[in-house]
């Protein structure tokens, strides 16, 4: 990495923000498209989430603290994410103009969708930058329909608790993304296929989005207290069901169950020691547990014996 003279940012580079590109205007008025840069989002994300999980695990282990002291400093100097001139999330360093703003990839998004970076309780501006970047992916008609981009859709409108668009997003994947074995596939044309061809990245990432709308778990800082949200973005269609066995962050295990599209109990069981705030619509309760613990709510976060 090297250090911006500017800013003091560190950045990374050459990279790109895989298979997009952007457009540099000449003092001509010209536009050349370029898709190498310096630090685009995505490296940033998965940087200071890297950072972070190194910090941690040199904690936990007592080890390489002069290491560890170094990356501390190095992710403070790491670029922000930010705010693009139509209120999109920025795809790269500077508010480039995108050469496809309906590009099949959203790898930017992944501060919100697989990360705890962006959230609509921590970050509101970002996570709503995030949602005009969804919709302006999807402001063409031809857009380039992939499965793992119907999961990422789907995974993102989950974060930000838009229930119907994510279960729109999975019915796409299931009906219209999936042979009849439910095993997900890519159309004709994409890299040079000649006919539909199984990738499997839609079937883990639709199990991934219906797990996140049902329950959301996030660990803002790592080894920190867990925020576990129940039912974050429960779609009209489900409005009744259970599920069992759902892991989450904090080491913990659920059992929930809903009906009329209200929660009736969740039970939580603990594998090791620590703390969580449960949120369900305007309520919350905060939970300290210990290993071996069971905890079962009812439908007001009331604990029951």
């Amino acid at each position: 990495m090297i250090e911006d003279p500017e800013t003091g940012w560190l950045l990374t580079g050459p990279a790109v923000s895989p298979e997009n590109s952007f457009f540099i205007v000449g003092k001509d008025g010209n536009k050349e498209e370029h898709s190498v840069c310096l630090s685009p989002t995505i490296d940033v994300e998965l940087l200071r989430d890297l950072f972070a999980f190194c910090v941690h695990a040199a904690k936990r282990l007592n080890t390489d603290s002069a290491f560890a002291q170094r990356v501390q400093a190095a992710q403070a100097k790491l670029p922000p994410l930010q705010v693009g001139k139509h209120g999109q999330l920025q795809e790269w360093l500077y508010d480039f103009e995108e050469a496809q703003p309906y590009h099949r990839h959203l790898s930017h998004t992944m501060a919100l969708c697989r990360s705890a970076q962006v959230s609509l309780r921590h970050t509101p501006l970002l996570a709503e930058a995030i949602g005009v970047t969804l919709e302006r992916r999807q402001g063409r008609d031809d857009l380039e329909d992939i499965e793992f981009t119907a999961a990422l859709f789907g995974l993102n409108y989950a974060r930000l608790g838009k229930a119907e668009k994510a279960e729109a997003q999975i019915g796409h994947l299931v009906g219209e993304l999936s042979f009849d074995n439910l095993l997900s596939y890519s159309k004709p044309g994409v890299a040079g296929a000649e006919k539909n061809i199984f990738v499997v990245d839609g079937n883990f990432g639709g199990a991934a989005v219906i797990a996140e709308m049902l329950v959301r778990s996030l660990m803002p800082d790592l080894g920190g207290p867990v925020e576990v949200d129940l039912l974050p973005a429960l779609p009209k269609l489900w409005s009744e069901g259970a599920v069992k066995g759902m892991r989450l962050r904090g080491n913990l295990e659920l059992d929930m169950e809903w009906f009329d599209g209200r929660l009736e109990k969740a039970s939580f069981k603990a594998f090791s020691p620590g703390s969580m705030t449960v949120y369900y619509r305007e309520q919350s309760l905060k939970i300290s547990y210990k290993a071996d613990d069971a905890i079962e709510l009812g439908p007001g976060l009331q604990v029951r014996k």
